[in-house]
């Protein structure tokens, strides 16, 4: 009798030990699951502990590509990422991403809308960026359609002055950015889910056509 009660204590003692180290990882992986981006980009942590905001990053060719492959998600689909000095000596930058394979058609916009808020609202925090552009290939998903032009933007600087990042989405991203292109056909696709380009500026040539 006493047996079978000091192995009930065991076991109650052992299932609550169980318990409390489950309960600690639990709490140390929420712990770990910040944003990335939003640490290293936005905030740094005193000596204290205590968190104090920090400058802009520089927008490098290093800084650029690295920021580019986290928002896509695959290095291999990040095709250029560009820094160049600009007509009147800032910086111009030039993004060219591939379509993911889990992009459909109707979603393009929308892909694209997310990687642009993600992107331009970090790197127009350096001054001396004035202009950006973000390239979409592949207008279908076939393997050897890669090449295609899906969409393209620019945003200038005085245009990005007026943007607020924090509400920028596919559902007034045309209407915002100074000019883009749309493939026809995943213009369609956009409009069949229901998206609208009226009223926006698509002002930009295909720049994967050929001349």
């Amino acid at each position: 009798m006493g047996h079978t009660r000091m192995s009930g204590l065991n076991i109650t003692r052992v299932f609550r030990i169980t318990v409390v180290l489950a309960l600690l990882a639990l709490a140390a992986v929420a712990a770990g699951c910040g944003s990335e981006a939003s640490v290293e980009e936005d905030k740094t942590r005193s000596s204290t502990g205590s968190r104090t905001t920090t400058g802009p990053k520089e927008a490098t060719d290093e800084y650029v590509k690295k920021l580019a492959v986290r928002r896509i998600g695959d290095p291999d689909l990040v095709r250029t990422a560009q820094v160049t000095t600009g007509a009147e000596g800032g910086k111009d930058i030039l993004i060219e991403i591939g379509r993911p394979y889990t992009c459909h058609d109707g979603a393009v916009v929308g892909e694209v809308a997310l990687f642009t808020q993600q992107t331009m609202g970090l790197l127009f925090k350096d001054p001396a960026v004035q202009k950006i552009s973000i390239t979409m290939y592949g207008v279908t998903l076939e393997p050897g359609d890669t090449d295609s032009v899906a969409m393209t933007l620019m945003v200038d600087r005085a245009v990005a002055d007026t943007i607020d990042w924090f509400s920028f989405d596919h559902t007034n991203m045309l209407r915002l950015v100074n000019a883009y292109y749309l493939d026809p056909a995943i213009e369609q696709s956009f409009i069949n889910e229901g998206g609208s380009t009226e009223g926006t500026r698509s002002d930009l040539e295909n720049p994967g056509a050929t001349p």
